[in-house]
């Protein structure tokens, strides 16, 4: 695998899932190949099978038009691409559930409270939780500061039936790290991701260390991150063979083995 990381071959001879995209433009950070045919391009430079997306215009403006739009490419493109659901805080007639009418390919809830200018647990999004909770569906969290990290952990504390990803593992700072880790030694439903952006060289071996392989799954957060550097930083790194083929595809076939 490292060889092939080396020589810039695309890693086709295993299953990998990025459990933590974005589709369409952002209005804070300019991107390219934001779309579904560019994400799909990037995903087959680096041979990567699938990746879960939601909507940077379901987080930041409108859920109707953004959640539509990612369900539409996860229809398009079956296998390919998953779509995460994201509530809205703000709009008392918008229903998460109506998306989950069997449309293959729509996996769960993304939440980025931060986008939104308010706070995870912010009562108007328990309705989504509480189906996330019921459905047994995996509730994607974006986690930068402390806080954002205690919020999501008290939520998976909370709906112990959904699988609760801390996007990021907390890598902005040391107290948010070490909350997102004790967090996983201490639940069975709560999960980091490597989608680090704030990293450095062993960070991944780290945190492997920290809460163990069974609990990291692989990330990007493209199309802000490319594939290349985050497939590069794992199969490039000092773990076995067998523990990056888990973190690549394996967490995640087992964490939504209804689903993928």
């Amino acid at each position: 695998m490292m060889q092939r990381a080396l020589e810039g071959l695309p890693l086709d001879d295993i299953f990998i899932f990025d459990i933590h995209g974005h589709i369409e433009q952002s209005r804070v950070i300019h991107t390219a190949e934001y779309d579904a045919k560019g994400i799909i391009a990037k995903l087959d430079r680096m041979g990567v099978n699938a990746i879960a997306l939601s909507s940077n215009p379901a987080l930041q403006s409108d859920p109707w038009l953004g959640n539509d739009l990612t369900v539409q490419a996860a229809k398009e493109n079956p296998g390919r691409i998953y779509a995460y659901v994201v509530p809205n805080p703000y709009y008392e007639d918008f229903d998460v559930t109506k998306y989950f009418d069997g449309t293959p390919g729509v996996i769960g809830i993304k939440m980025h409270a931060c986008e939104q200018m308010t706070a995870l647990n912010n009562p108007a999004y328990i309705p989504a939780l509480e189906f996330a909770n019921k459905n047994k569906l995996p509730i994607l969290f974006h986690t930068w500061e402390p806080f954002e990290v205690e919020q999501a952990v008290a939520i998976g504390k909370t709906y112990k039936d959904a699988p609760v990803i801390i996007g990021h593992s907390g890598f902005t700072s040391f107290a948010s790290k070490q909350i997102a880790i004790e967090a996983c030694k201490s639940t069975e439903n709560i999960f980091v991701d490597t989608a680090i952006s704030s990293t450095y060289d062993g960070a991944i071996e780290w945190i492997v260390g920290q809460v163990g392989v069974d609990r990291v799954l692989f990330g990007t957060d493209l199309p802000f991150y490319d594939c290349s550097h985050n497939v590069g930083k794992l199969a490039l790194s000092k773990l076995s063979d067998s523990d990056k083929i888990k973190i690549f595809g394996e967490n995640a076939k087992k964490l939504l083995k209804d689903i993928i």
